[in-house]
């Protein structure tokens, strides 16, 4: 079976199982560990017009940390006009310019996220639809 037919059946397995939870707050425990399977360590829902964070899995000292740069994030500015998935790695910025946004960069590198070209594995996935646009 080729390899994107089994993830598009994984796919699907998996919206059955969400149809099955008990609470919205068990959605993102499940999406943590369908992603995982693939890589992914970290996790969060954004809606980035509003700057609210929806659900995530990540470290309670990450985001407490993230709340004070969430304005200055390249990788938000950029989510705010995409319209398709993109990786970290796809956003330039200038360091010099925008100097909290390049310390935000150094401090995520201090939480294990990875923004350097060669080296991301970070994805963002715009979700939009007629009244709210979120990411993943």
């Amino acid at each position: 079976m080729p390899q994107s037919f089994s993830h598009g059946i994984e796919a699907l397995h998996f919206i059955q199982a969400l149809k099955r939870l008990g609470s919205p707050s068990a959605v993102i425990p499940s999406m943590h560990q369908a992603v995982a399977r693939h890589g992914f360590e970290k996790l969060v829902f954004y809606q980035p017009f509003e700057d609210v964070v929806l659900g995530k899995h990540l470290s309670e000292e990450w985001t407490r940390i993230y709340t004070d740069y969430m304005h200055y994030d390249p990788i938000v500015r950029h989510l705010r006009r995409a319209v398709r998935p993109f990786e970290w790695r796809e956003i330039t910025f200038d360091g010099q310019r925008y100097p909290r946004a390049a310390e935000l960069v150094r401090l995520r590198a201090d939480f294990g996220f990875r923004f350097h070209r060669a080296h991301s594995r970070g994805v963002r996935h715009p979700c939009n639809g007629r009244d709210v646009r979120l990411a993943a």
